[in-house]
Order: C-alpha cells, then sequence, then structure tokens
C-alpha cells in the first residue's frame, strides 16, 4: 500500500498567511484551486491513500480536503518543525509498504513526473522490504551537476529512523544518511524545485 502524506500544516508566515488557501491555476485544472488542495488533487491518481496533514484550527483546509474525501490527520505539533507534521502522518498510517511526502505548497509538479515516479516505486515493490530504497525526484543543470528535488518515498524499513526525526529540515537528514540507497528519478520539470514560500514565488518561474 501506497501512502501518500501532503504535509499542510504550516503557517504560511513569510507568504502573509493562509498560504495554502491561495488560489492557484495549474494546465490540468479548469479553475483556480487552493494551493494545498491542488497538490493533494496531483497526487491523489498515483497513491492509494491520501492523508493530508494541517494545524487543528485550520477549519477552510480541513473543510476543502474533507470535501474531495481526504484523510485529515491534525499534527498537534506543529510549531515544532516540518517533522513533526511529517511523523504524524507517518502514525496515521502506520502499516504502509511506502510513504509518497508531498509539500502543500507545491501544486506545480507536472502529471508526467508523478507517473515515472510511480513507476519507480512498482519496481521497488517488486524488491524484499529490506531491500527497498527512498525513491526522490531530481533534475540535472547543464554542467551535468545533480539537484534533488520532490517529492520524495520512504519504504516501511525506515519507519523507525522517521519517527526519530526532529526540527524543520524534515527527512532531509535521513535522505542524505541514506546516500547510495537513494534511487533518483531524472526528470525535466521546474516544479519538482517550485516552492510556493513567498507570494512573489507564484511568478518566479
Amino acid at each position: 500500500m501506497i501512502v501518500g502524506i501532503v504535509l499542510a500544516a504550516g503557517q504560511g508566515s513569510r507568504f502573509g498567511g493562509d498560504k495554502l488557501l491561495h488560489p492557484v491555476q495549474v494546465p490540468s485544472a479548469n479553475e483556480p484551486v487552493a494551493m494545498g488542495l491542488q497538490s493533494a488533487l496531483n497526487l491523489q491518481p498515483y497513491v492509494d491513500e491520501v492523508i493530508c496533514v494541517v494545524r487543528p484550527d485550520d477549519s477552510e483546509l480541513i473543510k476543502y480536503f474533507l470535501q474531495q474525501g481526504f484523510k485529515v490527520c491534525p499534527s498537534e505539533n506543529y510549531l515544532d518543525g516540518l517533522s513533526a507534521s511529517l511523523m504524524a502522518g507517518i502514525r496515521a498510517s502506520a502499516a504502509a509498504d511506502m510513504w509518497w511526502l508531498a509539500l502543500g505548497d507545491m501544486p506545480f509538479i507536472a502529471a508526467p513526473s508523478y507517473l515515472a515516479i510511480q513507476q519507480e516505486i512498482s519496481q521497488q515493490l517488486q524488491k524484499p522490504e529490506q531491500a527497498r530504497q527512498i525513491v526522490q525526484a531530481c533534475s540535472q543543470d547543464s554542467s551535468g551537476a545533480i539537484k534533488s528535488g520532490h517529492p520524495v518515498i520512504f519504504p516501511q524499513r525506515l519507519k523507525a529512523a522517521l519517527l526519530e526525526l526532529s526540527g524543520d529540515e524534515g527527512a532531509r537528514s535521513l535522505v542524505k544518511k541514506e546516500g547510495r540507497q537513494v534511487q533518483q528519478v531524472l526528470l525535466s520539470d521546474t516544479g519538482i524545485h517550485w516552492d510556493v514560500d513567498k507570494l512573489a514565488d507564484l511568478k518566479a518561474l
């Protein structure tokens, strides 16, 4: 079972607040949709279940997620950083074979990128559980340098390590620790790096 965890518990302070409620327009949609909801809708076709991790008081965003049938997981400790929200999602789906982590402020990842990642996950699921690798989207610049992006998918064997994370770096330290055990999926998609921190970021690319 592949569980998609949408991390949507941020406060959006650099954006000016309510970032994930800000409407965005993606090519596949007929009309603008709240940013956090669009990120979840993008992920939905490629996983078995979507869990949206939110602030407990974010009633409007919670309403949007529930209307689409997504499972909502309040992160009581969201002020402790991204790792706290990630762990809340892991605990809410402890039996998953792999966790597909998506950021609520990255709604511009293209559908072919999701499909390429899904295909790599299918390859991972054919391996014994302890041999499964982290899967991470990445791109390559004109000099040949590899740049890591999102989403990132973690196998069940790393559950304990995921539940020991702390701070606002999320699982970045775990990806670094795994080193060669990370299966990179090379993509030509600016969306895998396009996280919206400020309003100006919506016009950046």
